[in-house]
Parts: C-alpha cells; structure tokens; sequence
C-alpha cells in the first residue's frame, strides 16, 4: 500500500508546476469569474491518480483525486464535475476535514449558480459556509461571499445582495493585508461594481457612483482598460439615469473607444447600446439609431 500511496503522489508530480498553483488557487479564480485553466493532461493525470489511491485503499487520496477531476469537468460536462465534486464531499466528511468539505460545497454552488439554479445554488454555498465560517482561509471565505451576493443580485433580493458583497470586499481587505492581493488586483474593482450594480438598482445612485469612483484611476486604465471602461461606462450610465446628464456623453464615449482598443467584442456592443439610450433620453432620434443599429 505504501507503495502505490507513493505512486499516486508520483503522478501528481507530472503536472506542471503551473496546473498545480492552479488546483490551488481554482476558487479564487472562479470568483473573477476565470474558466480553470487545466488540460487533458491534467484529467489523465488524476485518472492515474485515482487508480493508484483506489488500489492503496487510501480515502483522502481518492477524495483528492475526485476533487481534481471534478475540476477538469468543470468548463465543459458540469453534470460530470457536480458528481465528483460531491463524491469527494462525502470522503472528506468521514474525516470531518471541514474546509474540503466546504470547498466541496462551494464547488456545487458554483456549477449550479451558472447553470441558473440560483436558489438550489444559494443552498450549497450557505452550507459552505456553515464549514468556513470560522475558517483562516480568506480566499474561500471571499469565494463564497461574492458568489452569495451573485446569487441574491440575480434573486433580486437587493439587500441581501449588498450584505454579501460587502462582506466580499472586506475580506478582499484581509487578502491585500497578506500580499496577495497585489497579483489579485482587479477583484476588489470587480466587486465595486457588483456592490455599485446593487446600489442603482436600489435606486442609490449617489452611493452607486460614489462606489466606482473609489476604483477609477490612471493605474486602472493602464492595467486593466476594459475594466477600467465599464467603470467609467457605468459611472455614466448611472447618472443618466439618476437624470443628471453632465458629462454622460464624454464618459460613455471613452469608454465605447478603451473597448474598441481592447478588441472587447461584447464589451463594445453594451457601450454602443449604452449611447444609443443616452442619445434618445436627450431626443436625438438620429444618433440614438445609429447607435442601436
């Protein structure tokens, strides 16, 4: 047995160093929404592994084992992924290992969330973090905080919403505290604008702008410019629709030319949209036409 442990652990080591700083970090990737970056190579690597840990008998290898499959699933057969994930639960509850079993459970919410089971998600990810409420792992605690607030956001239940992206952004605090948010940067403005979303759709326009402007900033727009173009997008949609139009044109038209420099397909139809609203709230038939052709 304690060879094919050892075994198992050699098979591992066959992934590259980069696929394992990816199994290690997933959760903080999904929560910017990043699709995991594994291979073919990685599914059959923890196939082997699987093998190895069955034949050794060894329980937490196999959950390990089914835990990294499920994430090879995950983009593309998530019914595949859902039932390793879970397979993997329930070996690391009979070790009562409380952050995997967590981590499980968020995985679940997680496919369920973009399948839009949004309230069979939301049950999934509040178990998770009935495991990791107390737990020092600030990145899964963040993971589970944003998804929460995704999943009320999309409910339309707007209070819940904000509770749980502000609880996102303050453990985004903690991670900044560690030194890991600096490769990380872009998450605390991704939730700024999830909590800014929340805010318009409250009707709180004052605190919805105020929210983005927090983030807007040269490093922004040199780091990160489609990000930095749906904050100033946003920055001006949203006071259009607070009825203040100073400045609405400029905003949504540097934001419309970053997302054309950037190539952002998607992104440059939501600002040309965005300006043909703007140009039929100020009555220019014309403009606004030519804009949401």
């Amino acid at each position: 047995a304690t060879r094919l442990v050892n075994n198992w652990h050699k098979v591992l080591e066959n992934f590259d160093t980069e696929e394992i700083d990816n199994f290690e970090h997933d959760n903080f990737n999904k929560l910017g929404n990043l699709p995991p970056r594994l291979t073919t190579k990685s599914f059959n690597t923890s196939k082997k592994a699987l093998e190895f840990a069955k034949m050794a008998n060894d329980t937490m290898a196999i959950a390990k084992s089914y835990y990294y499959i499920g994430d090879t699933f995950e983009v593309k057969q998530k019914d595949s992924a859902y039932y390793y994930y879970h397979q993997a639960e329930n070996l690391y509850r009979l070790f009562n290992n409380r952050g995997m079993i967590g981590k499980m459970l968020f995985n679940k919410g997680y496919l369920l969330f973009y399948e839009g089971n949004y309230i069979e998600s939301e049950i999934q990810v509040s178990k998770s973090l009935q495991f990791l409420k107390n737990s020092e792992d600030k990145k899964m605690l963040f993971s589970c905080y944003n998804l929460m607030g995704a999943i009320f956001e999309r409910l339309e239940e707007y209070d819940h919403a904000l509770r749980y992206y502000l609880l996102a952004k303050k453990e985004l605090s903690n991670l900044k505290d560690e030194g890991v948010f600096d490769k990380n940067n872009s998450y605390l403005v991704s939730v700024s604008i999830n909590i800014s979303n929340v805010y318009m759709e409250m009707k709180q326009y004052g605190k919805s702008i105020k929210e983005l402007k927090k983030v807007k900033s040269p490093k922004l727009k040199e780091e990160w410019p489609n990000t930095y173009a749906t904050v100033i997008g946003n920055i001006g949609y949203i006071k259009m629709k607070s009825g203040n139009l100073f400045g609405v044109e400029n905003l949504l038209k540097e934001a419309l030319e970053v997302s054309q420099k950037s190539e952002n397909e998607a992104s440059v139809v939501y600002k040309l949209n965005n300006l043909g609203e703007f140009y039929a709230v100020i009555r220019d038939t014309l403009k606004s036409i030519s804009y949401l052709k």
